[in-house]
């Protein structure tokens, strides 16, 4: 069909279509676009459902344009699309293009021109216009097309360049803002200063400063033309001006400048060492003077990054090495969440670094350092920060006496440095010289929000040979364990740290199965372990480098493979089996309200609704399942009780177990016996499994397992039937979904929803090309998803540090939601959780996910109470697979568990034994702590003594709250101010080792009558239980004080103490 025969309505839907992005338009883009005013008549027909329709039926019919089955996208072949433009005339295609730019305008989230940035929130909808934008910029260029509305073309660039450069992505934005400019024929509009001030603020961050002032002076005489002197653009300028000549160094020029600007005025006086009057500063500036440390913690707003990193410095500058970590800390892990491996991030991981080093926790500094040469050697823009980080590489590995990594990486550092300062050849090899290379005001967000300083070598920092404590990451209040009795280990990959001893145990275990599997009589699983290709890897919240603890071992099946990878390590790919029921779970708490979770299944899937109506279960529920009973909750929590597995899962269809079983022939007249994924019809060229409908049809007409709420019973097809619901909630497919609330936010760069590009094969394991290379359509929520173990640490960190989750929505997530017929074991949403007993009868619960399916099996193991965890992910044809990696499971955690808990006391012992004193004179109180690493000691800081007021407190104990001894066990622990709460517990319900524990009654026994959680807060005085101990923590990680509480006295420390041995 030609498209002069078109209707005309079509005719005008081709021609907009013709200049949308290559991958197609959405429908609903074109239809917002009319909220412009003088669109034409031509284009109203786009405001009725039923007139656009018709366009697109008659345009489908003519096979001129497709509609993608995936996200119903409307688009033209390339081919085409330069046909239909090509026939057009001149002022045609400027008829279209103008027509296009109103679309794509009017969608565009327009926040740059009131907020001077793009809300990260809207960053998502800038990402689905751009490639529009970007296609109608080279079809402008392609065609020589000129705009009849070149203000609003040049505006929509400038929207675009604005994104871009918050994105970071300066080369896609320099190019952008270079168009604008040369569109807008108003040389004198506040929109063309504003391209002006754009190209500079890119200039500045690419190191350009001098350029960049020349625009920032273009722009504020624009502006003061226009606004006059109060305007707050021309303090903005102002402000911009000064960022230019401070790193020109002209820093009296940059005074000058500061002076005139309405705000922001703060970073002379740290640059004069005067933190404390820039602190004060920074309080009257109006975006920050309602700004507290938690506020910058706590927002999740880009612009206020830059500010984070701000007092961060001045924390630092103050002496204040605690606070000023744990603020530079979250700005690192906002900017790794929102820019992704960009300049900024590269900046702020040397901050971290370099505080690392400060606190003498140097292997951690160097493991952040090797990320930022990593990250930096993918951006052209960073070489100024490679040849940093490579300097202060040279240095610590120095430091480490490894004299060949730190002379490689000081060959490196001189031969950029001498790149991009021909003229610094013959200075000395100093940090200083290396801090001229990068752009110091990198950290700042947004222009207008920006303030200068630089802390100078004349100001002297603390330092603590021996610190123990860190509150990284940790600046929210922290629920920590009274079960476990101390808080989580904070050194857990050191060389000294009992838990680095105990992962060496491990693996060496693993080791020596692996040569024991040639012996004869060794158990099923270590003979056939050497036949499973298998990672192992540790992570932690409070120790990022136990992501480094990993063990990987190589099958010949994977080494001799004709696909896939033959060596693998923490970087290869693993698919992950109902590993994936986790993610799914925790993609539903990130997408979904708390509301959608108590609702049937059958408000979100309208197959299951239709077939409920039609066929209630309560009718026949032996045999009718009552979907409108199953809430997504508790399919999450595999209580749900609906048919376990989707089709053929799990069917026998062997002709000789049938015979064996007994089973008669099924009759081909039953809805059972032949579902409709029994049917090729119903199965798509791209998908393994079923399609979406036909797969809930052959599911809705089964028996129950169980009624909803009775008890636990695994189910895959729940998992899959969730999937289902998350994607027609939020509107989005699953492996977007996927993508965006998880993957992306936590760095998980190498995780995917689908089969991995060809381009990754070469680091995956492979052992069945069938078992590898299948896209699994709706069974992806239950068990599609592929992964690494790096990528699986910062899962795990994700989950116990809530990166993603609020943490008490994190603390309720990982709670059983039932429990099994064991008493070692209870089911969440979808956690399998087991409980470790110690030598102590100390109970640690494990929150585990495992995975078994085609030729791969894994687990995810979670440790709440000390904040760590570990993965495992394998493949093979083998029949023993999962037999092995459960006896990797056990390995780990026998010799994990006892050393996390062993390093949490010996911390705990450097931190809080001692004695404390008052120091009021006359008042006689005192308590002393200590820690009894005695094999089978209760857990928790004993209270060897105690006197208030001259009082044998200890001695009056034991008629209010049973006998002793007495330990303080951790509640609540507040970074932020420093205090961490503990509570007092008796002996009565104290644990006991196993082997020593008498039978026990039910209602008799201490643990019911007596139990910590009954007393725990009783009894009070002067409304404040007795049992509460605050601690107030010095810099340098250790107590300084304690104040018990109800006793209204502040006991400062004044001796250590080493417990009992």
């Amino acid at each position: 069909m030609s498209s002069s025969t078109l209707s005309p309505n079509s005719y005008t839907l081709l021609h907009l279509l013709a200049f949308a992005g290559p991958d197609g338009i959405d429908k609903a883009i074109l239809v917002e676009g009319l909220k412009l005013p003088n669109q034409g008549k031509e284009f109203d027909f786009l405001s009725d459902e039923i007139d656009l329709g018709s366009a697109e039926a008659e345009l489908l019919q003519a096979s001129l344009i497709d509609k993608s089955t995936d996200n119903g996208f409307l688009s033209i072949h390339p081919s085409v699309k330069d046909i239909v433009i090509q026939k057009l005339s001149d002022s045609d295609r400027s008829k279209y293009f103008d027509a296009s730019v109103h679309v794509v305008t009017c969608g565009f989230p327009n926040t740059w021109c009131d907020d001077v940035g793009h809300q990260f929130q809207t960053w998502a909808k800038c990402e689905k216009y751009l490639p529009h934008v970007n296609h109608l910029v080279k079809h402008a260029k392609a065609y020589s097309i000129s705009s009849v509305t070149p203000q609003l073309y040049g505006e929509l660039l400038l929207q675009c360049s604005w994104y871009l450069y918050e994105r970071e992505w300066y080369t896609v934005a320099r190019d952008f803002v270079d168009t604008a400019l040369e569109t807008f024929e108003d040389k004198t509009s506040l929109a063309f200063a504003s391209a002006v001030d754009l190209s500079g603020l890119i200039d500045l961050d690419m190191n350009n400063p001098s350029n960049a002032l020349v625009s920032f002076n273009l722009a504020l005489n624009i502006r003061e033309t226009l606004l006059g002197p109060e305007d707050p653009l021309i303090a903005s300028s102002f402000n911009n001006i000064a960022l230019s000549y401070t790193e020109t160094g002209d820093l009296e020029k940059a005074y000058s400048a500061h002076e005139k600007a309405l705000s922001i005025r703060l970073p002379y006086y740290l640059r004069m060492g005067k933190p404390n009057e820039a602190e004060e500063m920074m309080q009257r500036c109006p975006v920050l003077k309602d700004f507290t440390d938690d506020s910058f913690i706590n927002t999740g707003n880009p612009r206020y990054v830059g500010n984070m990193v701000l007092l961060s410095r001045i924390r630092l500058a103050q002496g204040r090495l605690d606070d000023a970590m744990r603020l530079a800390s979250k700005a690192l892990t906002f900017r790794q969440k929102l820019q992704g491996n960009r300049l900024k991030t590269c900046d702020s991981l040397y901050d971290v670094a370099d505080m690392l080093v400060r606190q003498e926790r140097v292997s951690s500094a160097i493991e952040l350092l090797k990320q930022l040469v990593a990250i930096s050697e993918t951006l052209t823009e960073a070489e100024g920060q490679l040849a940093r980080a490579n300097y202060k590489l040279s240095v610590l590995y120095g430091e480490k006496e490894m004299l060949a990594e730190s002379q490689a990486c000081k060959s490196r550092a001189i031969s950029l440095r001498d790149k991009l300062r021909p003229e610094s050849k013959d200075i000395p090899f100093e940090e200083s010289e290396f801090m001229k290379l990068c752009l110091f005001m990198l950290w700042a967000t947004e222009a207008t929000e920006r303030v200068i300083f630089k802390v100078g070598p004349q100001i002297a920092f603390r330092t603590d040979r021996d610190r123990q404590w860190d509150r990284v990451e940790n600046a929210k209040p922290r629920a920590t364990s009274v079960l476990s009795g101390y808080e989580s280990p904070v050194d857990v990959a050191g060389n000294k740290s009992l838990v680095s001893a105990a992962w060496r145990n491990a693996t060496a275990t693993l080791l020596k199965y692996l040569s024991d599997g040639n012996e004869d009589g060794v158990p099923v699983a270590v003979a056939a372990m050497k036949n499973i290709t298998f990672s192992v890897g540790m992570f932690s919240v409070n120790d990022p480098a136990a992501s480094k603890m990993q063990f990987h071992y190589t099958s010949p099946e994977i080494a001799n493979a004709l696909n896939g990878t033959n060596k693998v390590d923490g970087n290869t790919i693993y698919r992950m089996a109902s590993v994936t029921k986790a993610f799914t779970v925790l993609a539903g708490l990130l997408e979904l309200d708390s509301t959608h979770w108590d609702r049937p299944i059958t408000d979100f899937v309208p197959t299951l609704a239709n077939y409920t109506n039609n066929t209630p279960g309560e009718d026949d529920p032996t045999h009718i399942t009552e979907w409108d009973k199953v809430t997504l909750s508790a399919l999450a929590a595999q209580i749900a009780g609906v048919p376990r597995d989707p089709f053929l899962v799990g069917e026998i269809i062997d002709p000789a177990k049938i015979t064996s079983l007994g089973l008669p022939p099924l009759n081909p007249d039953d809805p059972l016996s032949l579902p409709p994924c029994a049917l090729p019809e119903n199965y798509n060229s791209t998908d393994s499994a079923c399609n979406e409908i036909p797969s809930i049809e052959s599911i809705q007409n089964r028996p129950p397992a169980l009624l909803p709420w009775t008890s636990p019973a695994y189910a895959n097809t729940g998992f899959v039937l969730l999937g289902v619901a998350i994607a027609n909630i939020t509107g989005k497919p699953l492996a977007d979904v996927y993508r965006e609330s998880i993957f992306e936010p936590l760095g998980m760069k190498s995780s995917n929803a689908t089969v991995p590009p060809k381009s990754e094969w070469h680091r995956s394991v492979i052992p069945d090309l069938t078992a590898f290379d299948i896209n699994a359509g709706i069974l992806t929520s239950s068990g599609g998803l592929l992964s690494t173990t790096n990528d699986m640490a910062k899962f795990g960190v994700g989950i116990l540090n809530s990166t993603l989750l609020p943490d008490d929505e994190t603390r309720k997530w990982l709670k059983p939601v039932s429990h099994t017929a064991h008493f070692e074991y209870s089911i969440g949403r979808p956690w399998e959780i087991l409980r470790y007993t110690h030598a102590s009868g100390v109970i640690t619960d494990i929150y585990t996910k495992l995975g078994d399916s085609g030729a791969y099996s894994g687990f995810i193991v979670l440790l709440p109470d000390y904040n760590a965890g570990f993965s495992i992910l394998s493949g093979s044809v083998s029949s023993l697979r999962f037999s092995v990696v459960a006896q990797i499971a056990e390995v780990i955690t026998d010799s994990i568990v006892p050393g996390l808990a062993a390093q949490a006391a010996k911390e705990a012992e450097t931190k809080f034994a001692g004695v404390y004193n008052s120091t009021m004179p006359g008042l006689e109180s005192s308590l002393t702590l200590s820690v009894n690493h005695t094999v089978g000691a209760a857990p928790g800081i004993v209270i060897s003594s105690w006197t208030s007021n001259g009082t044998d407190v200890l001695a009056a104990l034991p008629a209010r709250l049973g006998p002793g001894p007495y330990r303080l066990v951790p509640s609540i622990s507040d970074p932020e101010s420093g205090t961490e709460a503990f509570r007092l517990v008796a002996s009565l319900d104290a644990p006991v080792p196993p082997s020593t524990e008498a039978p026990k009654g039910l209602f008799t026994s201490m643990s019911y009558l007596a139990a910590d959680w009954i007393l725990l807060d009783s009894p009070t005085y002067g409304g404040i239980g007795i049992s509460l101990f605050v601690f107030k923590i010095g810099l340098d990680g250790n107590v300084e004080e304690v104040r018990p509480e109800a006793f209204r006295v502040s006991l400062k420390r004044t001796d250590w103490g080493w417990g009992c041995n």
